[in-house]
Order: C-alpha cells, then sequence, then structure tokens
C-alpha cells in the first residue's frame, strides 16, 4: 500500500495490499479499497465506499458514500459514481460520466464525440 502526499485516509477505512492512493486523494471513514486498486490525484472516496480489487479511479473522481465499484473496473476522470450506485466488475465508465443508484448494465459508457 502506498499513501501520496496530502493524502487524506480515515483511520477506519479498510485499504488492501498493493493499493496506491495518489496525492491529495480523500478517503473517508469505513471506505473500503480492496488490492491493487488505483486512486487517481483529487479523487474522493466518500464514507462507506466499496473498491474491489483491481479497480481504477481516474483523477478528480468522486466514489459517493455507499457506493460500489467492482474488481476491474475503471472509472474515468472527473466521473461520479452517485450513493448507492454500483458499477459491475470490469465495466468501463468514460470521463465526466454520473452513473446514479442502480446498475450500470452496459460494458462501455462511450467517451464524448470531440467537434472541431
Amino acid at each position: 500500500m502506498r499513501i501520496g502526499k496530502q493524502a487524506r485516509v480515515d483511520g477506519t477505512a479498510e485499504i488492501g495490499a498493493g493499493t496506491r492512493v495518489a496525492k491529495h486523494a480523500t478517503v473517508g471513514r469505513e471506505a473500503s479499497i480492496g488490492e491493487d486498486v488505483r486512486v487517481g490525484k483529487h479523487v474522493t472516496v466518500e464514507a462507506g465506499a466499496r473498491i474491489e480489487d483491481g479497480a481504477r479511479i481516474g483523477k478528480h473522481a468522486t466514489v459517493r458514500a455507499g457506493a460500489y465499484v467492482g474488481s476491474g473496473a475503471r472509472i474515468g476522470k472527473h466521473a461520479t459514481v452517485r450513493a448507492d450506485a454500483r458499477v459491475r466488475p470490469e465495466m468501463r465508465v468514460g470521463k465526466h460520466a454520473e452513473i446514479r443508484g442502480g446498475r450500470l448494465e452496459r460494458t462501455t459508457c462511450p467517451e464524448p464525440s470531440r467537434r472541431s
């Protein structure tokens, strides 16, 4: 486990072996983060959120209280997983996406198209 400079991790949070929490990230009380997870810079993992093994959370993303991120899932930069939402294992969530309560059933949330 490696915790970056100025990251804040509550003493009641559980963080697995091989997990990296980048600088300026915040992990709330009773949050659970599995093994070999990457939590990007300026990420917020709120109280009671659960992130399974091998997941990747992009910079400036937010995992709200009670949310679940399955093993191997990828959450893009600036994305938000709302309270009580579930992201299934191996799912990909694009940057700036917002996942609300219930389950995300698609395997990929497409990135927005770029206009010239």
